[in-house]
Order: C-alpha cells, then sequence, then structure tokens
C-alpha cells in the first residue's frame, strides 16, 4: 500500500459518509495489496491470486495515518491484524500511539499473551469474531476453512442454561467481563442483534470464568487466517 493513498481512502470515506471525521481509523492488514481502484479492495490477478504490495512500509504509512489525526479527519487511530512485533515496530517510531488493536478473539482463540502486551501499552483491543464467526460454516469453502462449533460447546451451553441467557450473551459476556475487551459481533438478525447488546445485567461467577478460560486452544483456535473466508 502507498502511504499516499491513506489521504484518498480517508477522503473518499468521509465523503460517502457525508461527514468530516472518524472517530477511529485503521490500518487493516500489516501488508498491503496493490492499488487498482477506489472500489476493489481485494484485487486479484486473472488465476485468482491476491496482488500482494510487498514494498509496504507501515512506518510511513502510520506517520501519514498521524497527520490525519493532526488535521482533525480522525479523531484516534489503530491497527488491526497486527501481532505484537509488528506493533512494536509502530511504537517505537510513532509520535501518536496506536488506540485501538482488532484482531480475533473468542473463548477458542483468547490471545492471552498478545492482550497483556497491549494493556501494558494502553492500546484497547477491539475482538472481531468473537463468536468464532459462525455464519462462515455457510461459505461454500467452509470445508477448507477452520469454523468451529464454539456456540454449541457443552460448557457453553452448560453455562447458558444456567444464566437463562443464549450461549452468545456467555461468550460475549466472558470477553467484556475477564478479558476487557470490546466486541462487535456481526448479525442481520434484529433478535440476535439485541441480544447481543443485553449482556450487561448479569455477571459470570469465578466458576463460569475458570471454565471458559480454560476452552482456549492457542493458534489451534484461531479462524481467520489473511485473507480467507
Amino acid at each position: 500500500m502507498n502511504k499516499d493513498l491513506v489521504v484518498q481512502f480517508l477522503e473518499a470515506s468521509l465523503k460517502r459518509l457525508q461527514i468530516d471525521y472518524v472517530d477511529l481509523y485503521l490500518i487493516h492488514w500489516p501488508i498491503g495489496l496493490q492499488f487498482v481502484n477506489e472500489d476493489e479492495f481485494v484485487p486479484r490477478d486473472k488465476n485468482g491470486n491476491l496482488l500482494f504490495d510487498f514494498s509496504t512500509n507501515i512506518s510511513a504509512i502510520w506517520e501519514v495515518m498521524e497527520s490525519m489525526v493532526d488535521c482533525g479527519k480522525a479523531k484516534a487511530i489503530g491497527l488491526s491484524n497486527f501481532n505484537q512485533e509488528q506493533i512494536e515496530r509502530i511504537l517505537k517510531s510513532c509520535r501518536i500511539p496506536p488506540a485501538n488493536l482488532q484482531v480475533e478473539v473468542h473463548a477458542y482463540f483468547q490471545q492471552k499473551s498478545l492482550r497483556e502486551f497491549c494493556a501494558r501499552n494502553d492500546i484497547q483491543i477491539c475482538a472481531y469474531a468473537p463468536l468464532a464467526s459462525p455464519f462462515r460454516q455457510n461459505y461454500p469453502n467452509a470445508a477448507d476453512l477452520n469454523i468451529p462449533a464454539l456456540l454449541s460447546d457443552p460448557v457453553v451451553q452448560d453455562i447458558a442454561k444456567f444464566h437463562e441467557k443464549t450461549a452468545a450473551q456467555i461468550l460475549l459476556r466472558y470477553l467484556v467481563q475477564e478479558l476487557s475487551v470490546a466486541v462487535i459481533p456481526k448479525t442481520c438478525n434484529v433478535t440476535r442483534l439485541r441480544e447481543n447488546i443485553e449482556v450487561f445485567d448479569f455477571e459470570l461467577t469465578s466458576t463460569d470464568l475458570e471454565r471458559l478460560s480454560e476452552l482456549d486452544r492457542g493458534e489451534n483456535g484461531r479462524t481467520w487466517n489473511s485473507f480467507d473466508g
């Protein structure tokens, strides 16, 4: 990704949204893709292979991100899908540190080491796929993806029954209460949307928290790998 495109894409987004600034602007991946046009976010060649830009300089891009804060077009800036080593590269050279890191976090993939590192550096984590992306089980290539049935896990189901809550509510509450991360579950269902918000009227017990902590599978629990799915 060319650092000059940082301004171009933000201004394009502001124009589409008809707003003057965004609250948070993220670098989505630590490696860029070749620029084709503003509407082709995941460019591929004629064989379907991703067109990576291996000249991506994340430190140079971050410097331009900082200028977006300076000019008022972004209130805060952050990262997505960066590991600890990549974040450290930003921290060593930045003037404005990342405010947020958006990564995959759920009961099967709890990212303890990365969460502790971010806590030490005052970086708030936002968990995508907090339910392990069950909708991807309906993808045509689902058999090639590692999509665990987290919602059906016996431990999760047992705790949900005890609290008279859904499995999703238990999993979201665990992330918010015990792991102290923000969550962004994905749904188009109005009922589930409401349920996903209603996770602040109960607390998990210490036994619940211990049982859910033990579900962590480490790297084997990761469901998103680069640009798959």
